[in-house]
């Protein structure tokens, strides 16, 4: 080979490669993000805690209050009862076949109950007149404020913001939590401040707990589930702190009792006050000696009929209610092609909430055995409080029972699921695919099928 092909040859092998587009299209994405680097930053600084729980009570408001009056003029589910009951109270009058017609006018007549929740109703209906949005305000209020009463517990329990806001979000969008915060029913109401006053315990104010608990047994005589699910919890934690300085501690137990001496202080006194003004006792004990004797003789024996469960049925969202339906029919000539429903408030939970509840209790013993944590002991002692009583009372005393009667578990629900998913270990992928779920059960279960 020639000296003139030898250099031509070492020209080409010598001659740089052209840089690759690649890079240089990184770059220049680089460069045009950048600016928005410090964008980005603030971002990353603001605590979306408080921003979330805002929106999440927001959208619940929203929704709750949403079409409230519909379908206009129809009572829904036990409505018939409390409605008439506030019509009595006020005097307004009545439908010819309507309960308690025939009840002196001016006194709560539906006295199986405490009255202070349909004099809530009452005021509001005085206030708003004798229609949807009368009955229900009261309702829609209390539900919404139940809402971050969920996160507040969590938090005072040493739960981690994630697991509050994960709880708070299973529990505003359980169905039957939804229904009864937009119906006009006793239960939200004593749920509510029953969830008040454990959450006032837990912040430090054992008698403002006591207040609370009193105001939930005023409303609705389960309200006493406060008591027990206060000293539960008290007795895992005194249990917990024996086995760690193997002494009692009984000091710790000075909340409890101020709670508990509260509460036996002032209930009967402000049963018998409202009682000597709409009731028709003039003694409370004889009123509450009439609440229990009702409830003790709800029995039926050979298992539940038409709308009545057992309570283990419960857990499978087994039995649920119909508490209004309004159908569509289509016809062709005299045919009928398709019945549906444009409305239907149904009395069961959220499939994928109650789908929770096993995996999130027993989660909760867990960690209640291996770490002995405040928030697994609360979220025990609300389950086993609020639902375990039902179990031998069905079984052994036969009582009738109704799947509404699970409201009052929901937050221990709840509370145990958002422990649950909140875990350092649990995919991101997981716990949003099963927020996803959660949201799809409550369009699933939403009442209103069309726009009225």
């Amino acid at each position: 080979m020639s000296d003139s092909a030898l250099a031509e040859t070492d020209a080409v092998e010598l001659t740089p490669a052209p840089p690759s587009p690649a890079p240089a299209r990184w770059q220049a994405l680089q460069r045009r993000f950048a600016r928005f680097r410090p964008q980005y930053e603030r971002l990353q600084r603001v605590h979306w805690t408080p921003i979330v729980l805002f929106i999440l009570v927001a959208v619940s408001l929203f929704f709750r209050f949403l079409w409230l009056d519909k379908p206009a003029g129809a009572l829904i589910f036990d409505e018939k009862y409390y409605v008439n009951a506030v019509r009595v109270i006020l005097n307004l009058p009545l439908p010819d076949d309507a309960p308690y017609r025939d009840q002196q006018r001016g006194l709560d007549p539906n006295t199986e109950h405490p009255p202070l929740a349909k004099l809530l109703i009452a005021a509001s209906t005085r206030l708003l007149g004798d229609n949807g949005f009368g009955w229900r305000l009261p309702s829609v209020i209390i539900g919404t404020l139940s809402i971050p009463l969920i996160f507040g517990i969590v938090q005072r329990a040493g739960g981690s913001d994630l697991a509050a806001l994960l709880a708070t979000f299973f529990y505003a969008f359980d169905n039957l939590v939804f229904v009864h915060s937009r119906i006009a029913t006793l239960d939200i109401f004593f749920v509510c401040f029953m969830l008040l006053g454990v959450y006032w315990y837990l912040d430090g104010h054992p008698a403002l707990a006591g207040l609370a608990l009193v105001v939930a047994t005023l409303c609705k005589i389960n309200g006493m589930y406060g008591l027990g699910i206060l000293v539960a919890y008290e007795a895992l934690r005194l249990l917990r702190d024996r086995v760690a300085t193997k002494r009692w501690d009984w000091r710790q137990l000075r909340p409890l009792a101020i709670t508990c001496i509260v509460f036996v202080a002032v209930y009967p006194w402000l049963l018998g006050l409202l009682d000597n003004f709409w009731g028709q006792y003039k003694n409370p004990l004889d009123h509450l000696h009439h609440i229990f004797a009702y409830g003790f003789a709800l029995t039926r024996e050979g298992g539940p009929q038409g709308q009545e469960s057992n309570p283990w049925q419960w857990l499978l969202n087994d039995v649920p209610m119909n508490y209004l339906r309004t159908d569509v029919t289509v016809k062709v000539g005299d045919e009928i092609k398709s019945v549906r429903a444009i409305i239907e408030f149904r009395g069961a939970m959220n499939p994928y909430v109650i789908a929770s509840a096993p995996i999130g209790i027993a989660y909760a013993i867990y960690l209640a055995w291996k770490e002995r944590d405040d928030l697994s002991f609360m979220a025990l002692a609300l389950f086993f409080v609020t639902y375990g009583p039902y179990w031998p009372a069905a079984e052994i005393g036969h009582r009738i029972s109704y799947i509404y009667y699970f409201l009052p578990v929901i937050p221990s629900v709840a509370i145990a699921a958002g422990q649950f998913f909140a875990a350092p270990w649990m995919p991101r992928l997981v716990r949003w695919a099963f927020i996803g779920a959660v949201l799809l059960g409550f369009y699933g279960y939403f009442p209103f099928r069309t726009i009225p």
